[in-house]
């Protein structure tokens, strides 16, 4: 049939279940590799800005750079507007 069945007989994803403030293991870790679940929204090309204020000792933090390349596993390849450089940085420690 045309219809989707990907979340079962009720149609609808699952609800997610958050908690501010709460101790949850799963999120807290930055420095682990991201599960190949995460969907990725990187696309070479776009803009981003870093929102990591541990990247290159806190030099780039809330700069803009162009995304140029994206590897698998949610890491991409920025060129930095201000300073000229390449860096490679994980998806977290960016936005859009």
């Amino acid at each position: 049939g045309g219809r989707d069945d990907r979340y079962g007989r009720g149609g609808a994803p699952p609800p997610a279940k958050r908690h501010k403030g709460g101790s949850s293991s799963e999120e807290d870790s930055e420095d682990e590799a991201p599960t190949p679940a995460v969907r990725s929204w990187l696309h070479p090309y776009i803009k981003v800005r870093v929102v990591d204020k541990r990247v290159n000792g806190g030099r780039l933090y809330l700069k803009k750079g162009t995304v140029m390349d994206v590897a698998p596993g949610g890491l991409c390849e920025v060129k930095m507007d201000d300073v000229r450089e390449v860096v490679q940085l994980k998806q977290g420690q960016l936005e859009t």
